[in-house]
């Protein structure tokens, strides 16, 4: 089955967004008309989103929703059954036409893991980064305890925390996993060192370390945080540390357990 994301934006109709988020139902809103068919659209944009819509009616999805307006701080999650049928509803006393699609087994429910990892800009796409995640929140499953359960952007966090805690990086010149292509944390030690590290769970061949290799200057020390499958694979100048290991030792502190624990919530 498919896993989705949609958005519903509609800025001055939170009654609206209240009525759909209580009667459990998604929808997309484009061109004020009843047909559901998307060759009846103009925008390049209403065609695809109105096709990805139906493809989820016909094959089933995992669905996570948001409907900022009304609750900012949590979500729905539910199913898309295969057949489901798109309706063409009536919405604001009759002036909103919503292509609607009900869903079935859904939840509120406020896990961090989808809140912080919201695809940007679109109405509706599928989910590629949080599928497992999304799949085991639906169905109502706990996250797995593992590093592999957490999001790219969750070990780039997490790492951040085993350098502090050895006391390797004292503060950050920039957020983490923003700004420079090839490093996710970049800051500096006790004593003015600059310190970068890549974070990954796949180096893709070597490739993200080469990368990072380019960076290598006097008092620039390099971290290299990827999996233990390739540990062996090292390049002079850059210290590999394993995102096994980080987990391993950091899961044991009982704050960074607790952090590790709200980061894997499916709550």
């Amino acid at each position: 089955m498919l896993k989705i994301f949609i958005r519903h934006k509609w800025d001055g109709k939170e009654q609206v967004l209240k009525d759909l988020f209580q009667q459990g139902k998604i929808a997309i809103r484009y061109d004020n008309i009843r047909s559901i068919n998307p060759n009846d659209y103009k925008q390049v944009k209403s065609k695809s989103s109105l096709k990805l819509l139906k493809k989820c009616c016909k094959e089933g999805a995992f669905v996570g929703a948001v409907y900022r307006k009304y609750k900012p701080s949590s979500m729905l999650v539910g199913k898309i059954k295969p057949g489901s049928k798109i309706k063409a509803e009536l919405y604001d006393n009759g002036d909103m036409i919503l292509k609607t699609v009900k869903l079935f087994s859904h939840r509120e429910a406020s896990p961090i893991i989808l809140l912080a990892n919201q695809p940007r800009f679109s109405t509706i796409c599928k989910w590629h980064t949080v599928e497992k995640q999304l799949e085991d929140i639906v169905n109502g499953k706990k996250i797995s305890f593992d590093v592999h359960s957490l999001h790219p952007s969750q070990l780039e966090v997490i790492c951040y925390e085993y350098l502090r805690k050895k006391g390797i990086l004292k503060a950050l010149l920039i957020p983490i996993g923003r700004t420079l292509r090839d490093v996710d944390i970049y800051g500096i030690d006790s004593k003015g060192g600059e310190v970068m590290a890549q974070v990954t769970f796949n180096d893709n061949k070597g490739y993200k370390m080469r990368q990072l290799q380019k960076y290598a200057h006097k008092n620039i020390y390099l971290y290299f945080f990827g999996p233990d499958s390739e540990i062996n694979r090292k390049i002079n100048g850059i210290k590999y540390i394993t995102v096994e290991k980080v987990f391993a030792e950091l899961k044991k502190n009982p704050v960074h357990h607790q952090m590790i624990k709200k980061m894997l919530s499916s709550q």
